[in-house]
């Protein structure tokens, strides 16, 4: 058993606008904690990684594949692998996000389509 207490972790920047800290790492999946500033954007991009997310606080706007959604403050999200999408924030949001495979990248503190 492995205990994370957030207020522990510290934040890193993945762009101006954009802070996620890993919270918890298992055998095959992770989970992680974004906070979104006000007028923040993600570019779109994908990932061979399924993506399940729930909005803490908050909301944005979320396209996944040709559907583009409302995220609020209690909903919950699901993104297949190898889907492309993006996030436009609609004012600040918290994000809590569960990745499987585990993704090295968010490991090392960074998205690796950003380096591309």
């Amino acid at each position: 058993m492995s205990v994370v207490r957030e207020r522990e972790v510290d934040f890193w920047e993945v762009q101006p606008g954009l802070r996620g800290k890993v919270l918890a790492i298992g055998e095959r999946s992770m989970m992680l904690y974004g906070v979104l500033e006000e007028g923040a954007s993600f570019p779109e991009h994908s990932h061979p990684h399924e993506q399940i997310g729930f909005c803490l606080r908050g909301r944005a706007e979320f396209k996944i594949g040709e559907e583009i959604e409302l995220v609020e403050e209690g909903s919950s999200y699901w993104i297949p692998p190898n889907s492309p999408h993006y996030v436009k924030n609609a004012g600040r949001g918290e994000f809590v996000e569960v990745f499987t495979p585990l993704r090295e990248d968010l490991l090392r503190r960074g998205f690796d389509y950003l380096r591309r």
